[in-house]
């Protein structure tokens, strides 16, 4: 882990050739004296690190997750002894990540127009979009590794952005010669959301919760020089970066060195950048040297909000001026230890019992050589006797102190039936609904904090996607004039009208269309694009896809609130509900029975509601007073 350290005595270092202008020498060295004020409140011990140090307290935490065994005991007597760890803080954090996870959340869009009425078709279309980008920078993979970070770190840290990136490729010719050009580089562009270790993070005042009001925010990373150049590497003075070094200036007379970094691979950088959003700076600093060479550089994260692009949070408050959180292997650290200790307690007594210490009597001698399983042993002295040292340990009481420790954790966690084990029998309503407060009881804080942060992801996707959507195409120029084309956005398996569709969302630019107009221009181009005809028997045309037209202007104008409802049951206790609410209104002759199926198979099999239902049958010989067919009403019906 680098931190920031400067020396004091520069007399053995190198000079650098770097010489900026003096504004710019100015905010380097604004830069370091805030990154030390920000080091030093990392390396005091502080009363709700228990008096340890931030750098203390985070090694402490990974190593519970990680489950690190302790070094083994010097003394060659004492080497026999068990220590092992039992998985208890492990095993619930994969148990809570994974309830948590059973049901991914994305945010909740809220739209409003300049009238401040609601405005549902907006909302919808800023939904799709935000989830669109969530699921192309695979969210759901990324949303376990937060639930995993909340639960396990002083801090879980996100950061969304969008990117522009461009790197050099070779183009093949004909003759097997080649030429370079300047392409997007896709793993670094467009809108990304990247998990931050909450190490990489530096607050201004530990003691301010709402991470917005911060002084200042320093993200610092180490990356390769390979990676810094594709990123940088445009930039005039990248030329002055040395990697595996750190470059500073010295407070006194102002002179640039080079740092040998200690821990710093030849191949590394330091990618410093600082945000303070009060005064709307961002500078950035590779290997210590101003890159953009503009000590006033407004923050550029592609986004008009001017806020911090980071969303916080943690799994337990200390108190609510306190910045850090309480990870859960934390407050199973008590426990965890008394466990420990009681579990190679009685595994240590299980090895006595099983091989016990044998007191020799006699003239014989003999050592551990002879103790062997189908050993013969000629004793020459008829008085010569082995005896197994028996103790009275009691296994059993070991076992059981062992067991009850692991119930006690599972106040800290989360039940059973939350964590994924099915129910034995049958269960009545009341029993389901016990279960599922068990269940947001158990998980409600948790579960409400990964909701959080997931909201403050949207909040921050929201503006992003505002400022560079929809891509903007120039198409020819004529005269003072240029010709755009407005990309579309095709989204996959969205929901109309009970049946998944791909929506393609078209932004345009004309004067804004009644509700009418727009009606009608959405269906003309669906019937331009739809595939197949009317099903046989059957008024309902077969859906393949769903058109949106968005006015640009109205779509930019609207107001935009994200918010998230967290769900606590799992996927069982939301099937039980299915099975007993179906089994229930089914007997209601006023029921509609191929409505109540198909929401069972909605509940219990998503995306196949109706494949295995069949129109009912009318009885035989039933007519009404026309003469004609009267459906069948009885309480049976065919599939």
């Amino acid at each position: 882990m680098i931190t920031f350290t400067f020396p004091k005595d520069t007399k053995a270092l190198v000079k650098s050739s770097y010489k900026p202008r003096k504004v710019v020498k100015e905010a380097l060295l604004m830069m370091q004296h805030k990154e030390q004020d920000a080091e030093l409140q990392r390396t005091t011990p502080l009363p709700e690190f228990d008096n340890n140090t931030f750098y203390t307290f985070l090694n402490i935490c990974s190593d519970r997750y990680n489950e690190n065994t302790p070094a083994k005991q010097l003394d060659p007597t004492d080497s026999w002894k068990s220590d092992t760890i039992r998985p208890l803080t492990r095993n619930k954090v994969r148990s809570m990540a994974a309830q948590a996870t059973a049901t991914i959340l994305y945010p909740f869009v809220e739209a409003s127009n300049d009238d401040d009425m609601e405005d549902k078709a907006l909302a919808t279309v800023m939904a799709d979009i935000v989830e669109d980008i969530l699921e192309r920078d695979d969210y759901t993979e990324k949303i376990i590794d937060i639930a995993i970070d909340l639960l396990t770190k002083p801090l879980a840290v996100v950061k969304q952005g969008f990117y522009e990136h461009m790197k050099t490729v070779k183009e093949l010719k004909e003759d097997g010669t080649y030429s370079k050009k300047q392409v997007v580089d896709h793993i670094y562009s467009g809108f990304r959301l990247y998990i931050i270790p909450a190490e990489n993070l530096y607050l201004g005042n530990i003691y301010e919760s709402n991470l917005q009001k911060q002084p200042y925010v320093i993200e610092h990373n180490l990356i390769t020089y390979s990676a810094a150049k594709a990123k940088y590497g445009d930039l005039p003075t990248f030329k002055y970066v040395t990697s595996g070094k750190r470059m500073f200036c010295d407070f006194e007379n102002r002179t640039f060195f080079n740092q040998e970094m200690k821990g710093l691979e030849p191949n590394m950088v330091e990618e410093v950048t600082f945000m303070d959003v009060q005064n709307d700076l961002e500078l950035i600093a590779v290997g210590g040297v101003l890159l953009h060479d503009d000590p006033e550089r407004p923050i550029q994260q592609n986004r008009d909000d001017k806020l911090y692009p980071y969303a916080v949070n943690g799994f337990e408050r200390f108190h609510n001026k306190f910045a850090y959180y309480r990870p859960l292997v934390w407050n199973l650290k008590n426990i965890q230890d008394e466990l420990d200790i009681m579990h190679r307690m009685t595994i240590d007594g299980t090895f006595l019992r099983l091989m016990p210490p044998l007191a020799v009597y006699g003239e014989e001698s003999m050592d551990n050589t002879v103790i062997v399983p189908g050993n013969l042993i000629p004793l020459e002295d008829p008085d010569s006797k082995i005896v197994p040292i028996q103790s009275g340990f009691d296994i059993g009481a070991g076992w059981a102190a062992v067991s009850a420790f692991e119930q006690n954790a599972a106040a800290t966690s989360t039940s059973d039936q939350s964590s994924g084990v099915p129910l034995t029998k049958e269960a009545t309503k009341f029993e389901i609904s016990t279960l599922e407060q068990n269940a947001a009881t158990k998980l409600g804080l948790f579960g409400k904090r990964l909701s959080f942060m997931v909201r403050d992801i949207g909040r921050l996707i929201v503006p992003s996607v505002l400022e560079h959507m929809p891509f903007v195409e120039v198409l020819e120029t004529t005269g003072s004039e240029n010709k755009v084309k407005l990309h579309s956005v095709v989204i996959k398996n969205r929901e109309v009208d009970g049946q998944k569709v791909t929506r393609t969302i078209k932004f345009e630019s004309d004067t804004e269309m009644s509700p009418e107009a727009l009606a009608g221009r959405e269906n003309e181009l669906l019937q331009q694009e739809i595939d197949g005809s009317r099903e046989a028997n059957s008024d309902r045309i077969p859906l393949s896809k769903s058109i949106m037209i968005v006015n640009r202007k109205l779509f930019k104008r609207a107001k935009y609130m994200v918010r998230i409802v967290p769900r606590y049951d799992d996927q069982g206790i939301r099937t039980a509900k299915g099975v007993q609410y179906y089994d229930r209104a089914v007997v209601n002759p006023t029921g509609d029975k191929k409505k109540l199926l198909d929401f069972l198979q909605k509940t219990l099999i998503p995306d196949v509601e109706g494949e295995f239902s069949m129109e009912m049958q009318p009885e035989p010989g039933a007519q009404d007073n026309g003469g004609q067919n009267k459906q069948n009403t009885s309480s049976e019906f065919e599939f």
